[in-house]
């Protein structure tokens, strides 16, 4: 992820820090969500969970690549809805973080051509970095490129440093 904006107060009752944060890209300053922390002062143990339930994407306006840098060569003009909800937790022993990211229909450029109505829902077993399961999946309308190509289908895995194309399809 890029780095975000975070503004917000943390207030202190029975050992345990909490607060509400507003979250924004940091290129404009658009809003993306809030997230929801707490801490406990005696074991250090604590909770971020991550909101961002109304992600518009314009052509003008917020884009895929300003917040996800993988994002900025693969989707340009994008137009659409998404939403995420995720989860960080952190002790002693470690951090874990996990999250769903739903896409209903965004269309954008890609090296690849135009693509219209992306759609999935991806649940991430690691934020940092970011990794899921394998087969997750996604479709899409069309694909505009040497030729056009329909009702596409596709199976994958996010890994630290790669995606898994694991099946795809379209007619």
């Amino acid at each position: 992820f890029l780095p975000i904006l975070a503004a917000g107060r943390m207030d202190s009752d029975s050992g345990v820090w909490r607060g509400r944060f507003a979250i924004a890209e940091v290129a404009h300053g658009r809003s993306l969500g809030s997230a929801d922390v707490s801490q406990s002062f005696e074991t250090g143990q604590g909770e971020a969970r991550i909101t961002a339930s109304d992600l518009v994407f314009d052509p003008e306006g917020l884009q895929p690549g300003d917040v996800l840098p993988m994002a900025q060569s693969l989707a340009a003009r994008a137009s659409g809805r998404a939403s995420f909800e995720g989860q960080a937790s952190w002790s002693s022993s470690g951090v874990a973080s996990q999250g769903v990211l739903r896409v209903g229909g965004i269309s954008f450029s890609s090296p690849a051509g135009r693509v219209t109505g992306l759609r999935t829902e991806t649940r991430f077993t690691s934020l940092a970095p970011m990794t899921t399961e394998a087969g997750q999946t996604l479709t899409a309308d069309r694909l505009e490129w040497l030729i056009t190509l329909g009702d596409l289908k596709a199976a994958y895995a996010v890994a630290p440093t790669f995606v898994q194309i694991e099946s795809a399809g379209a007619s």
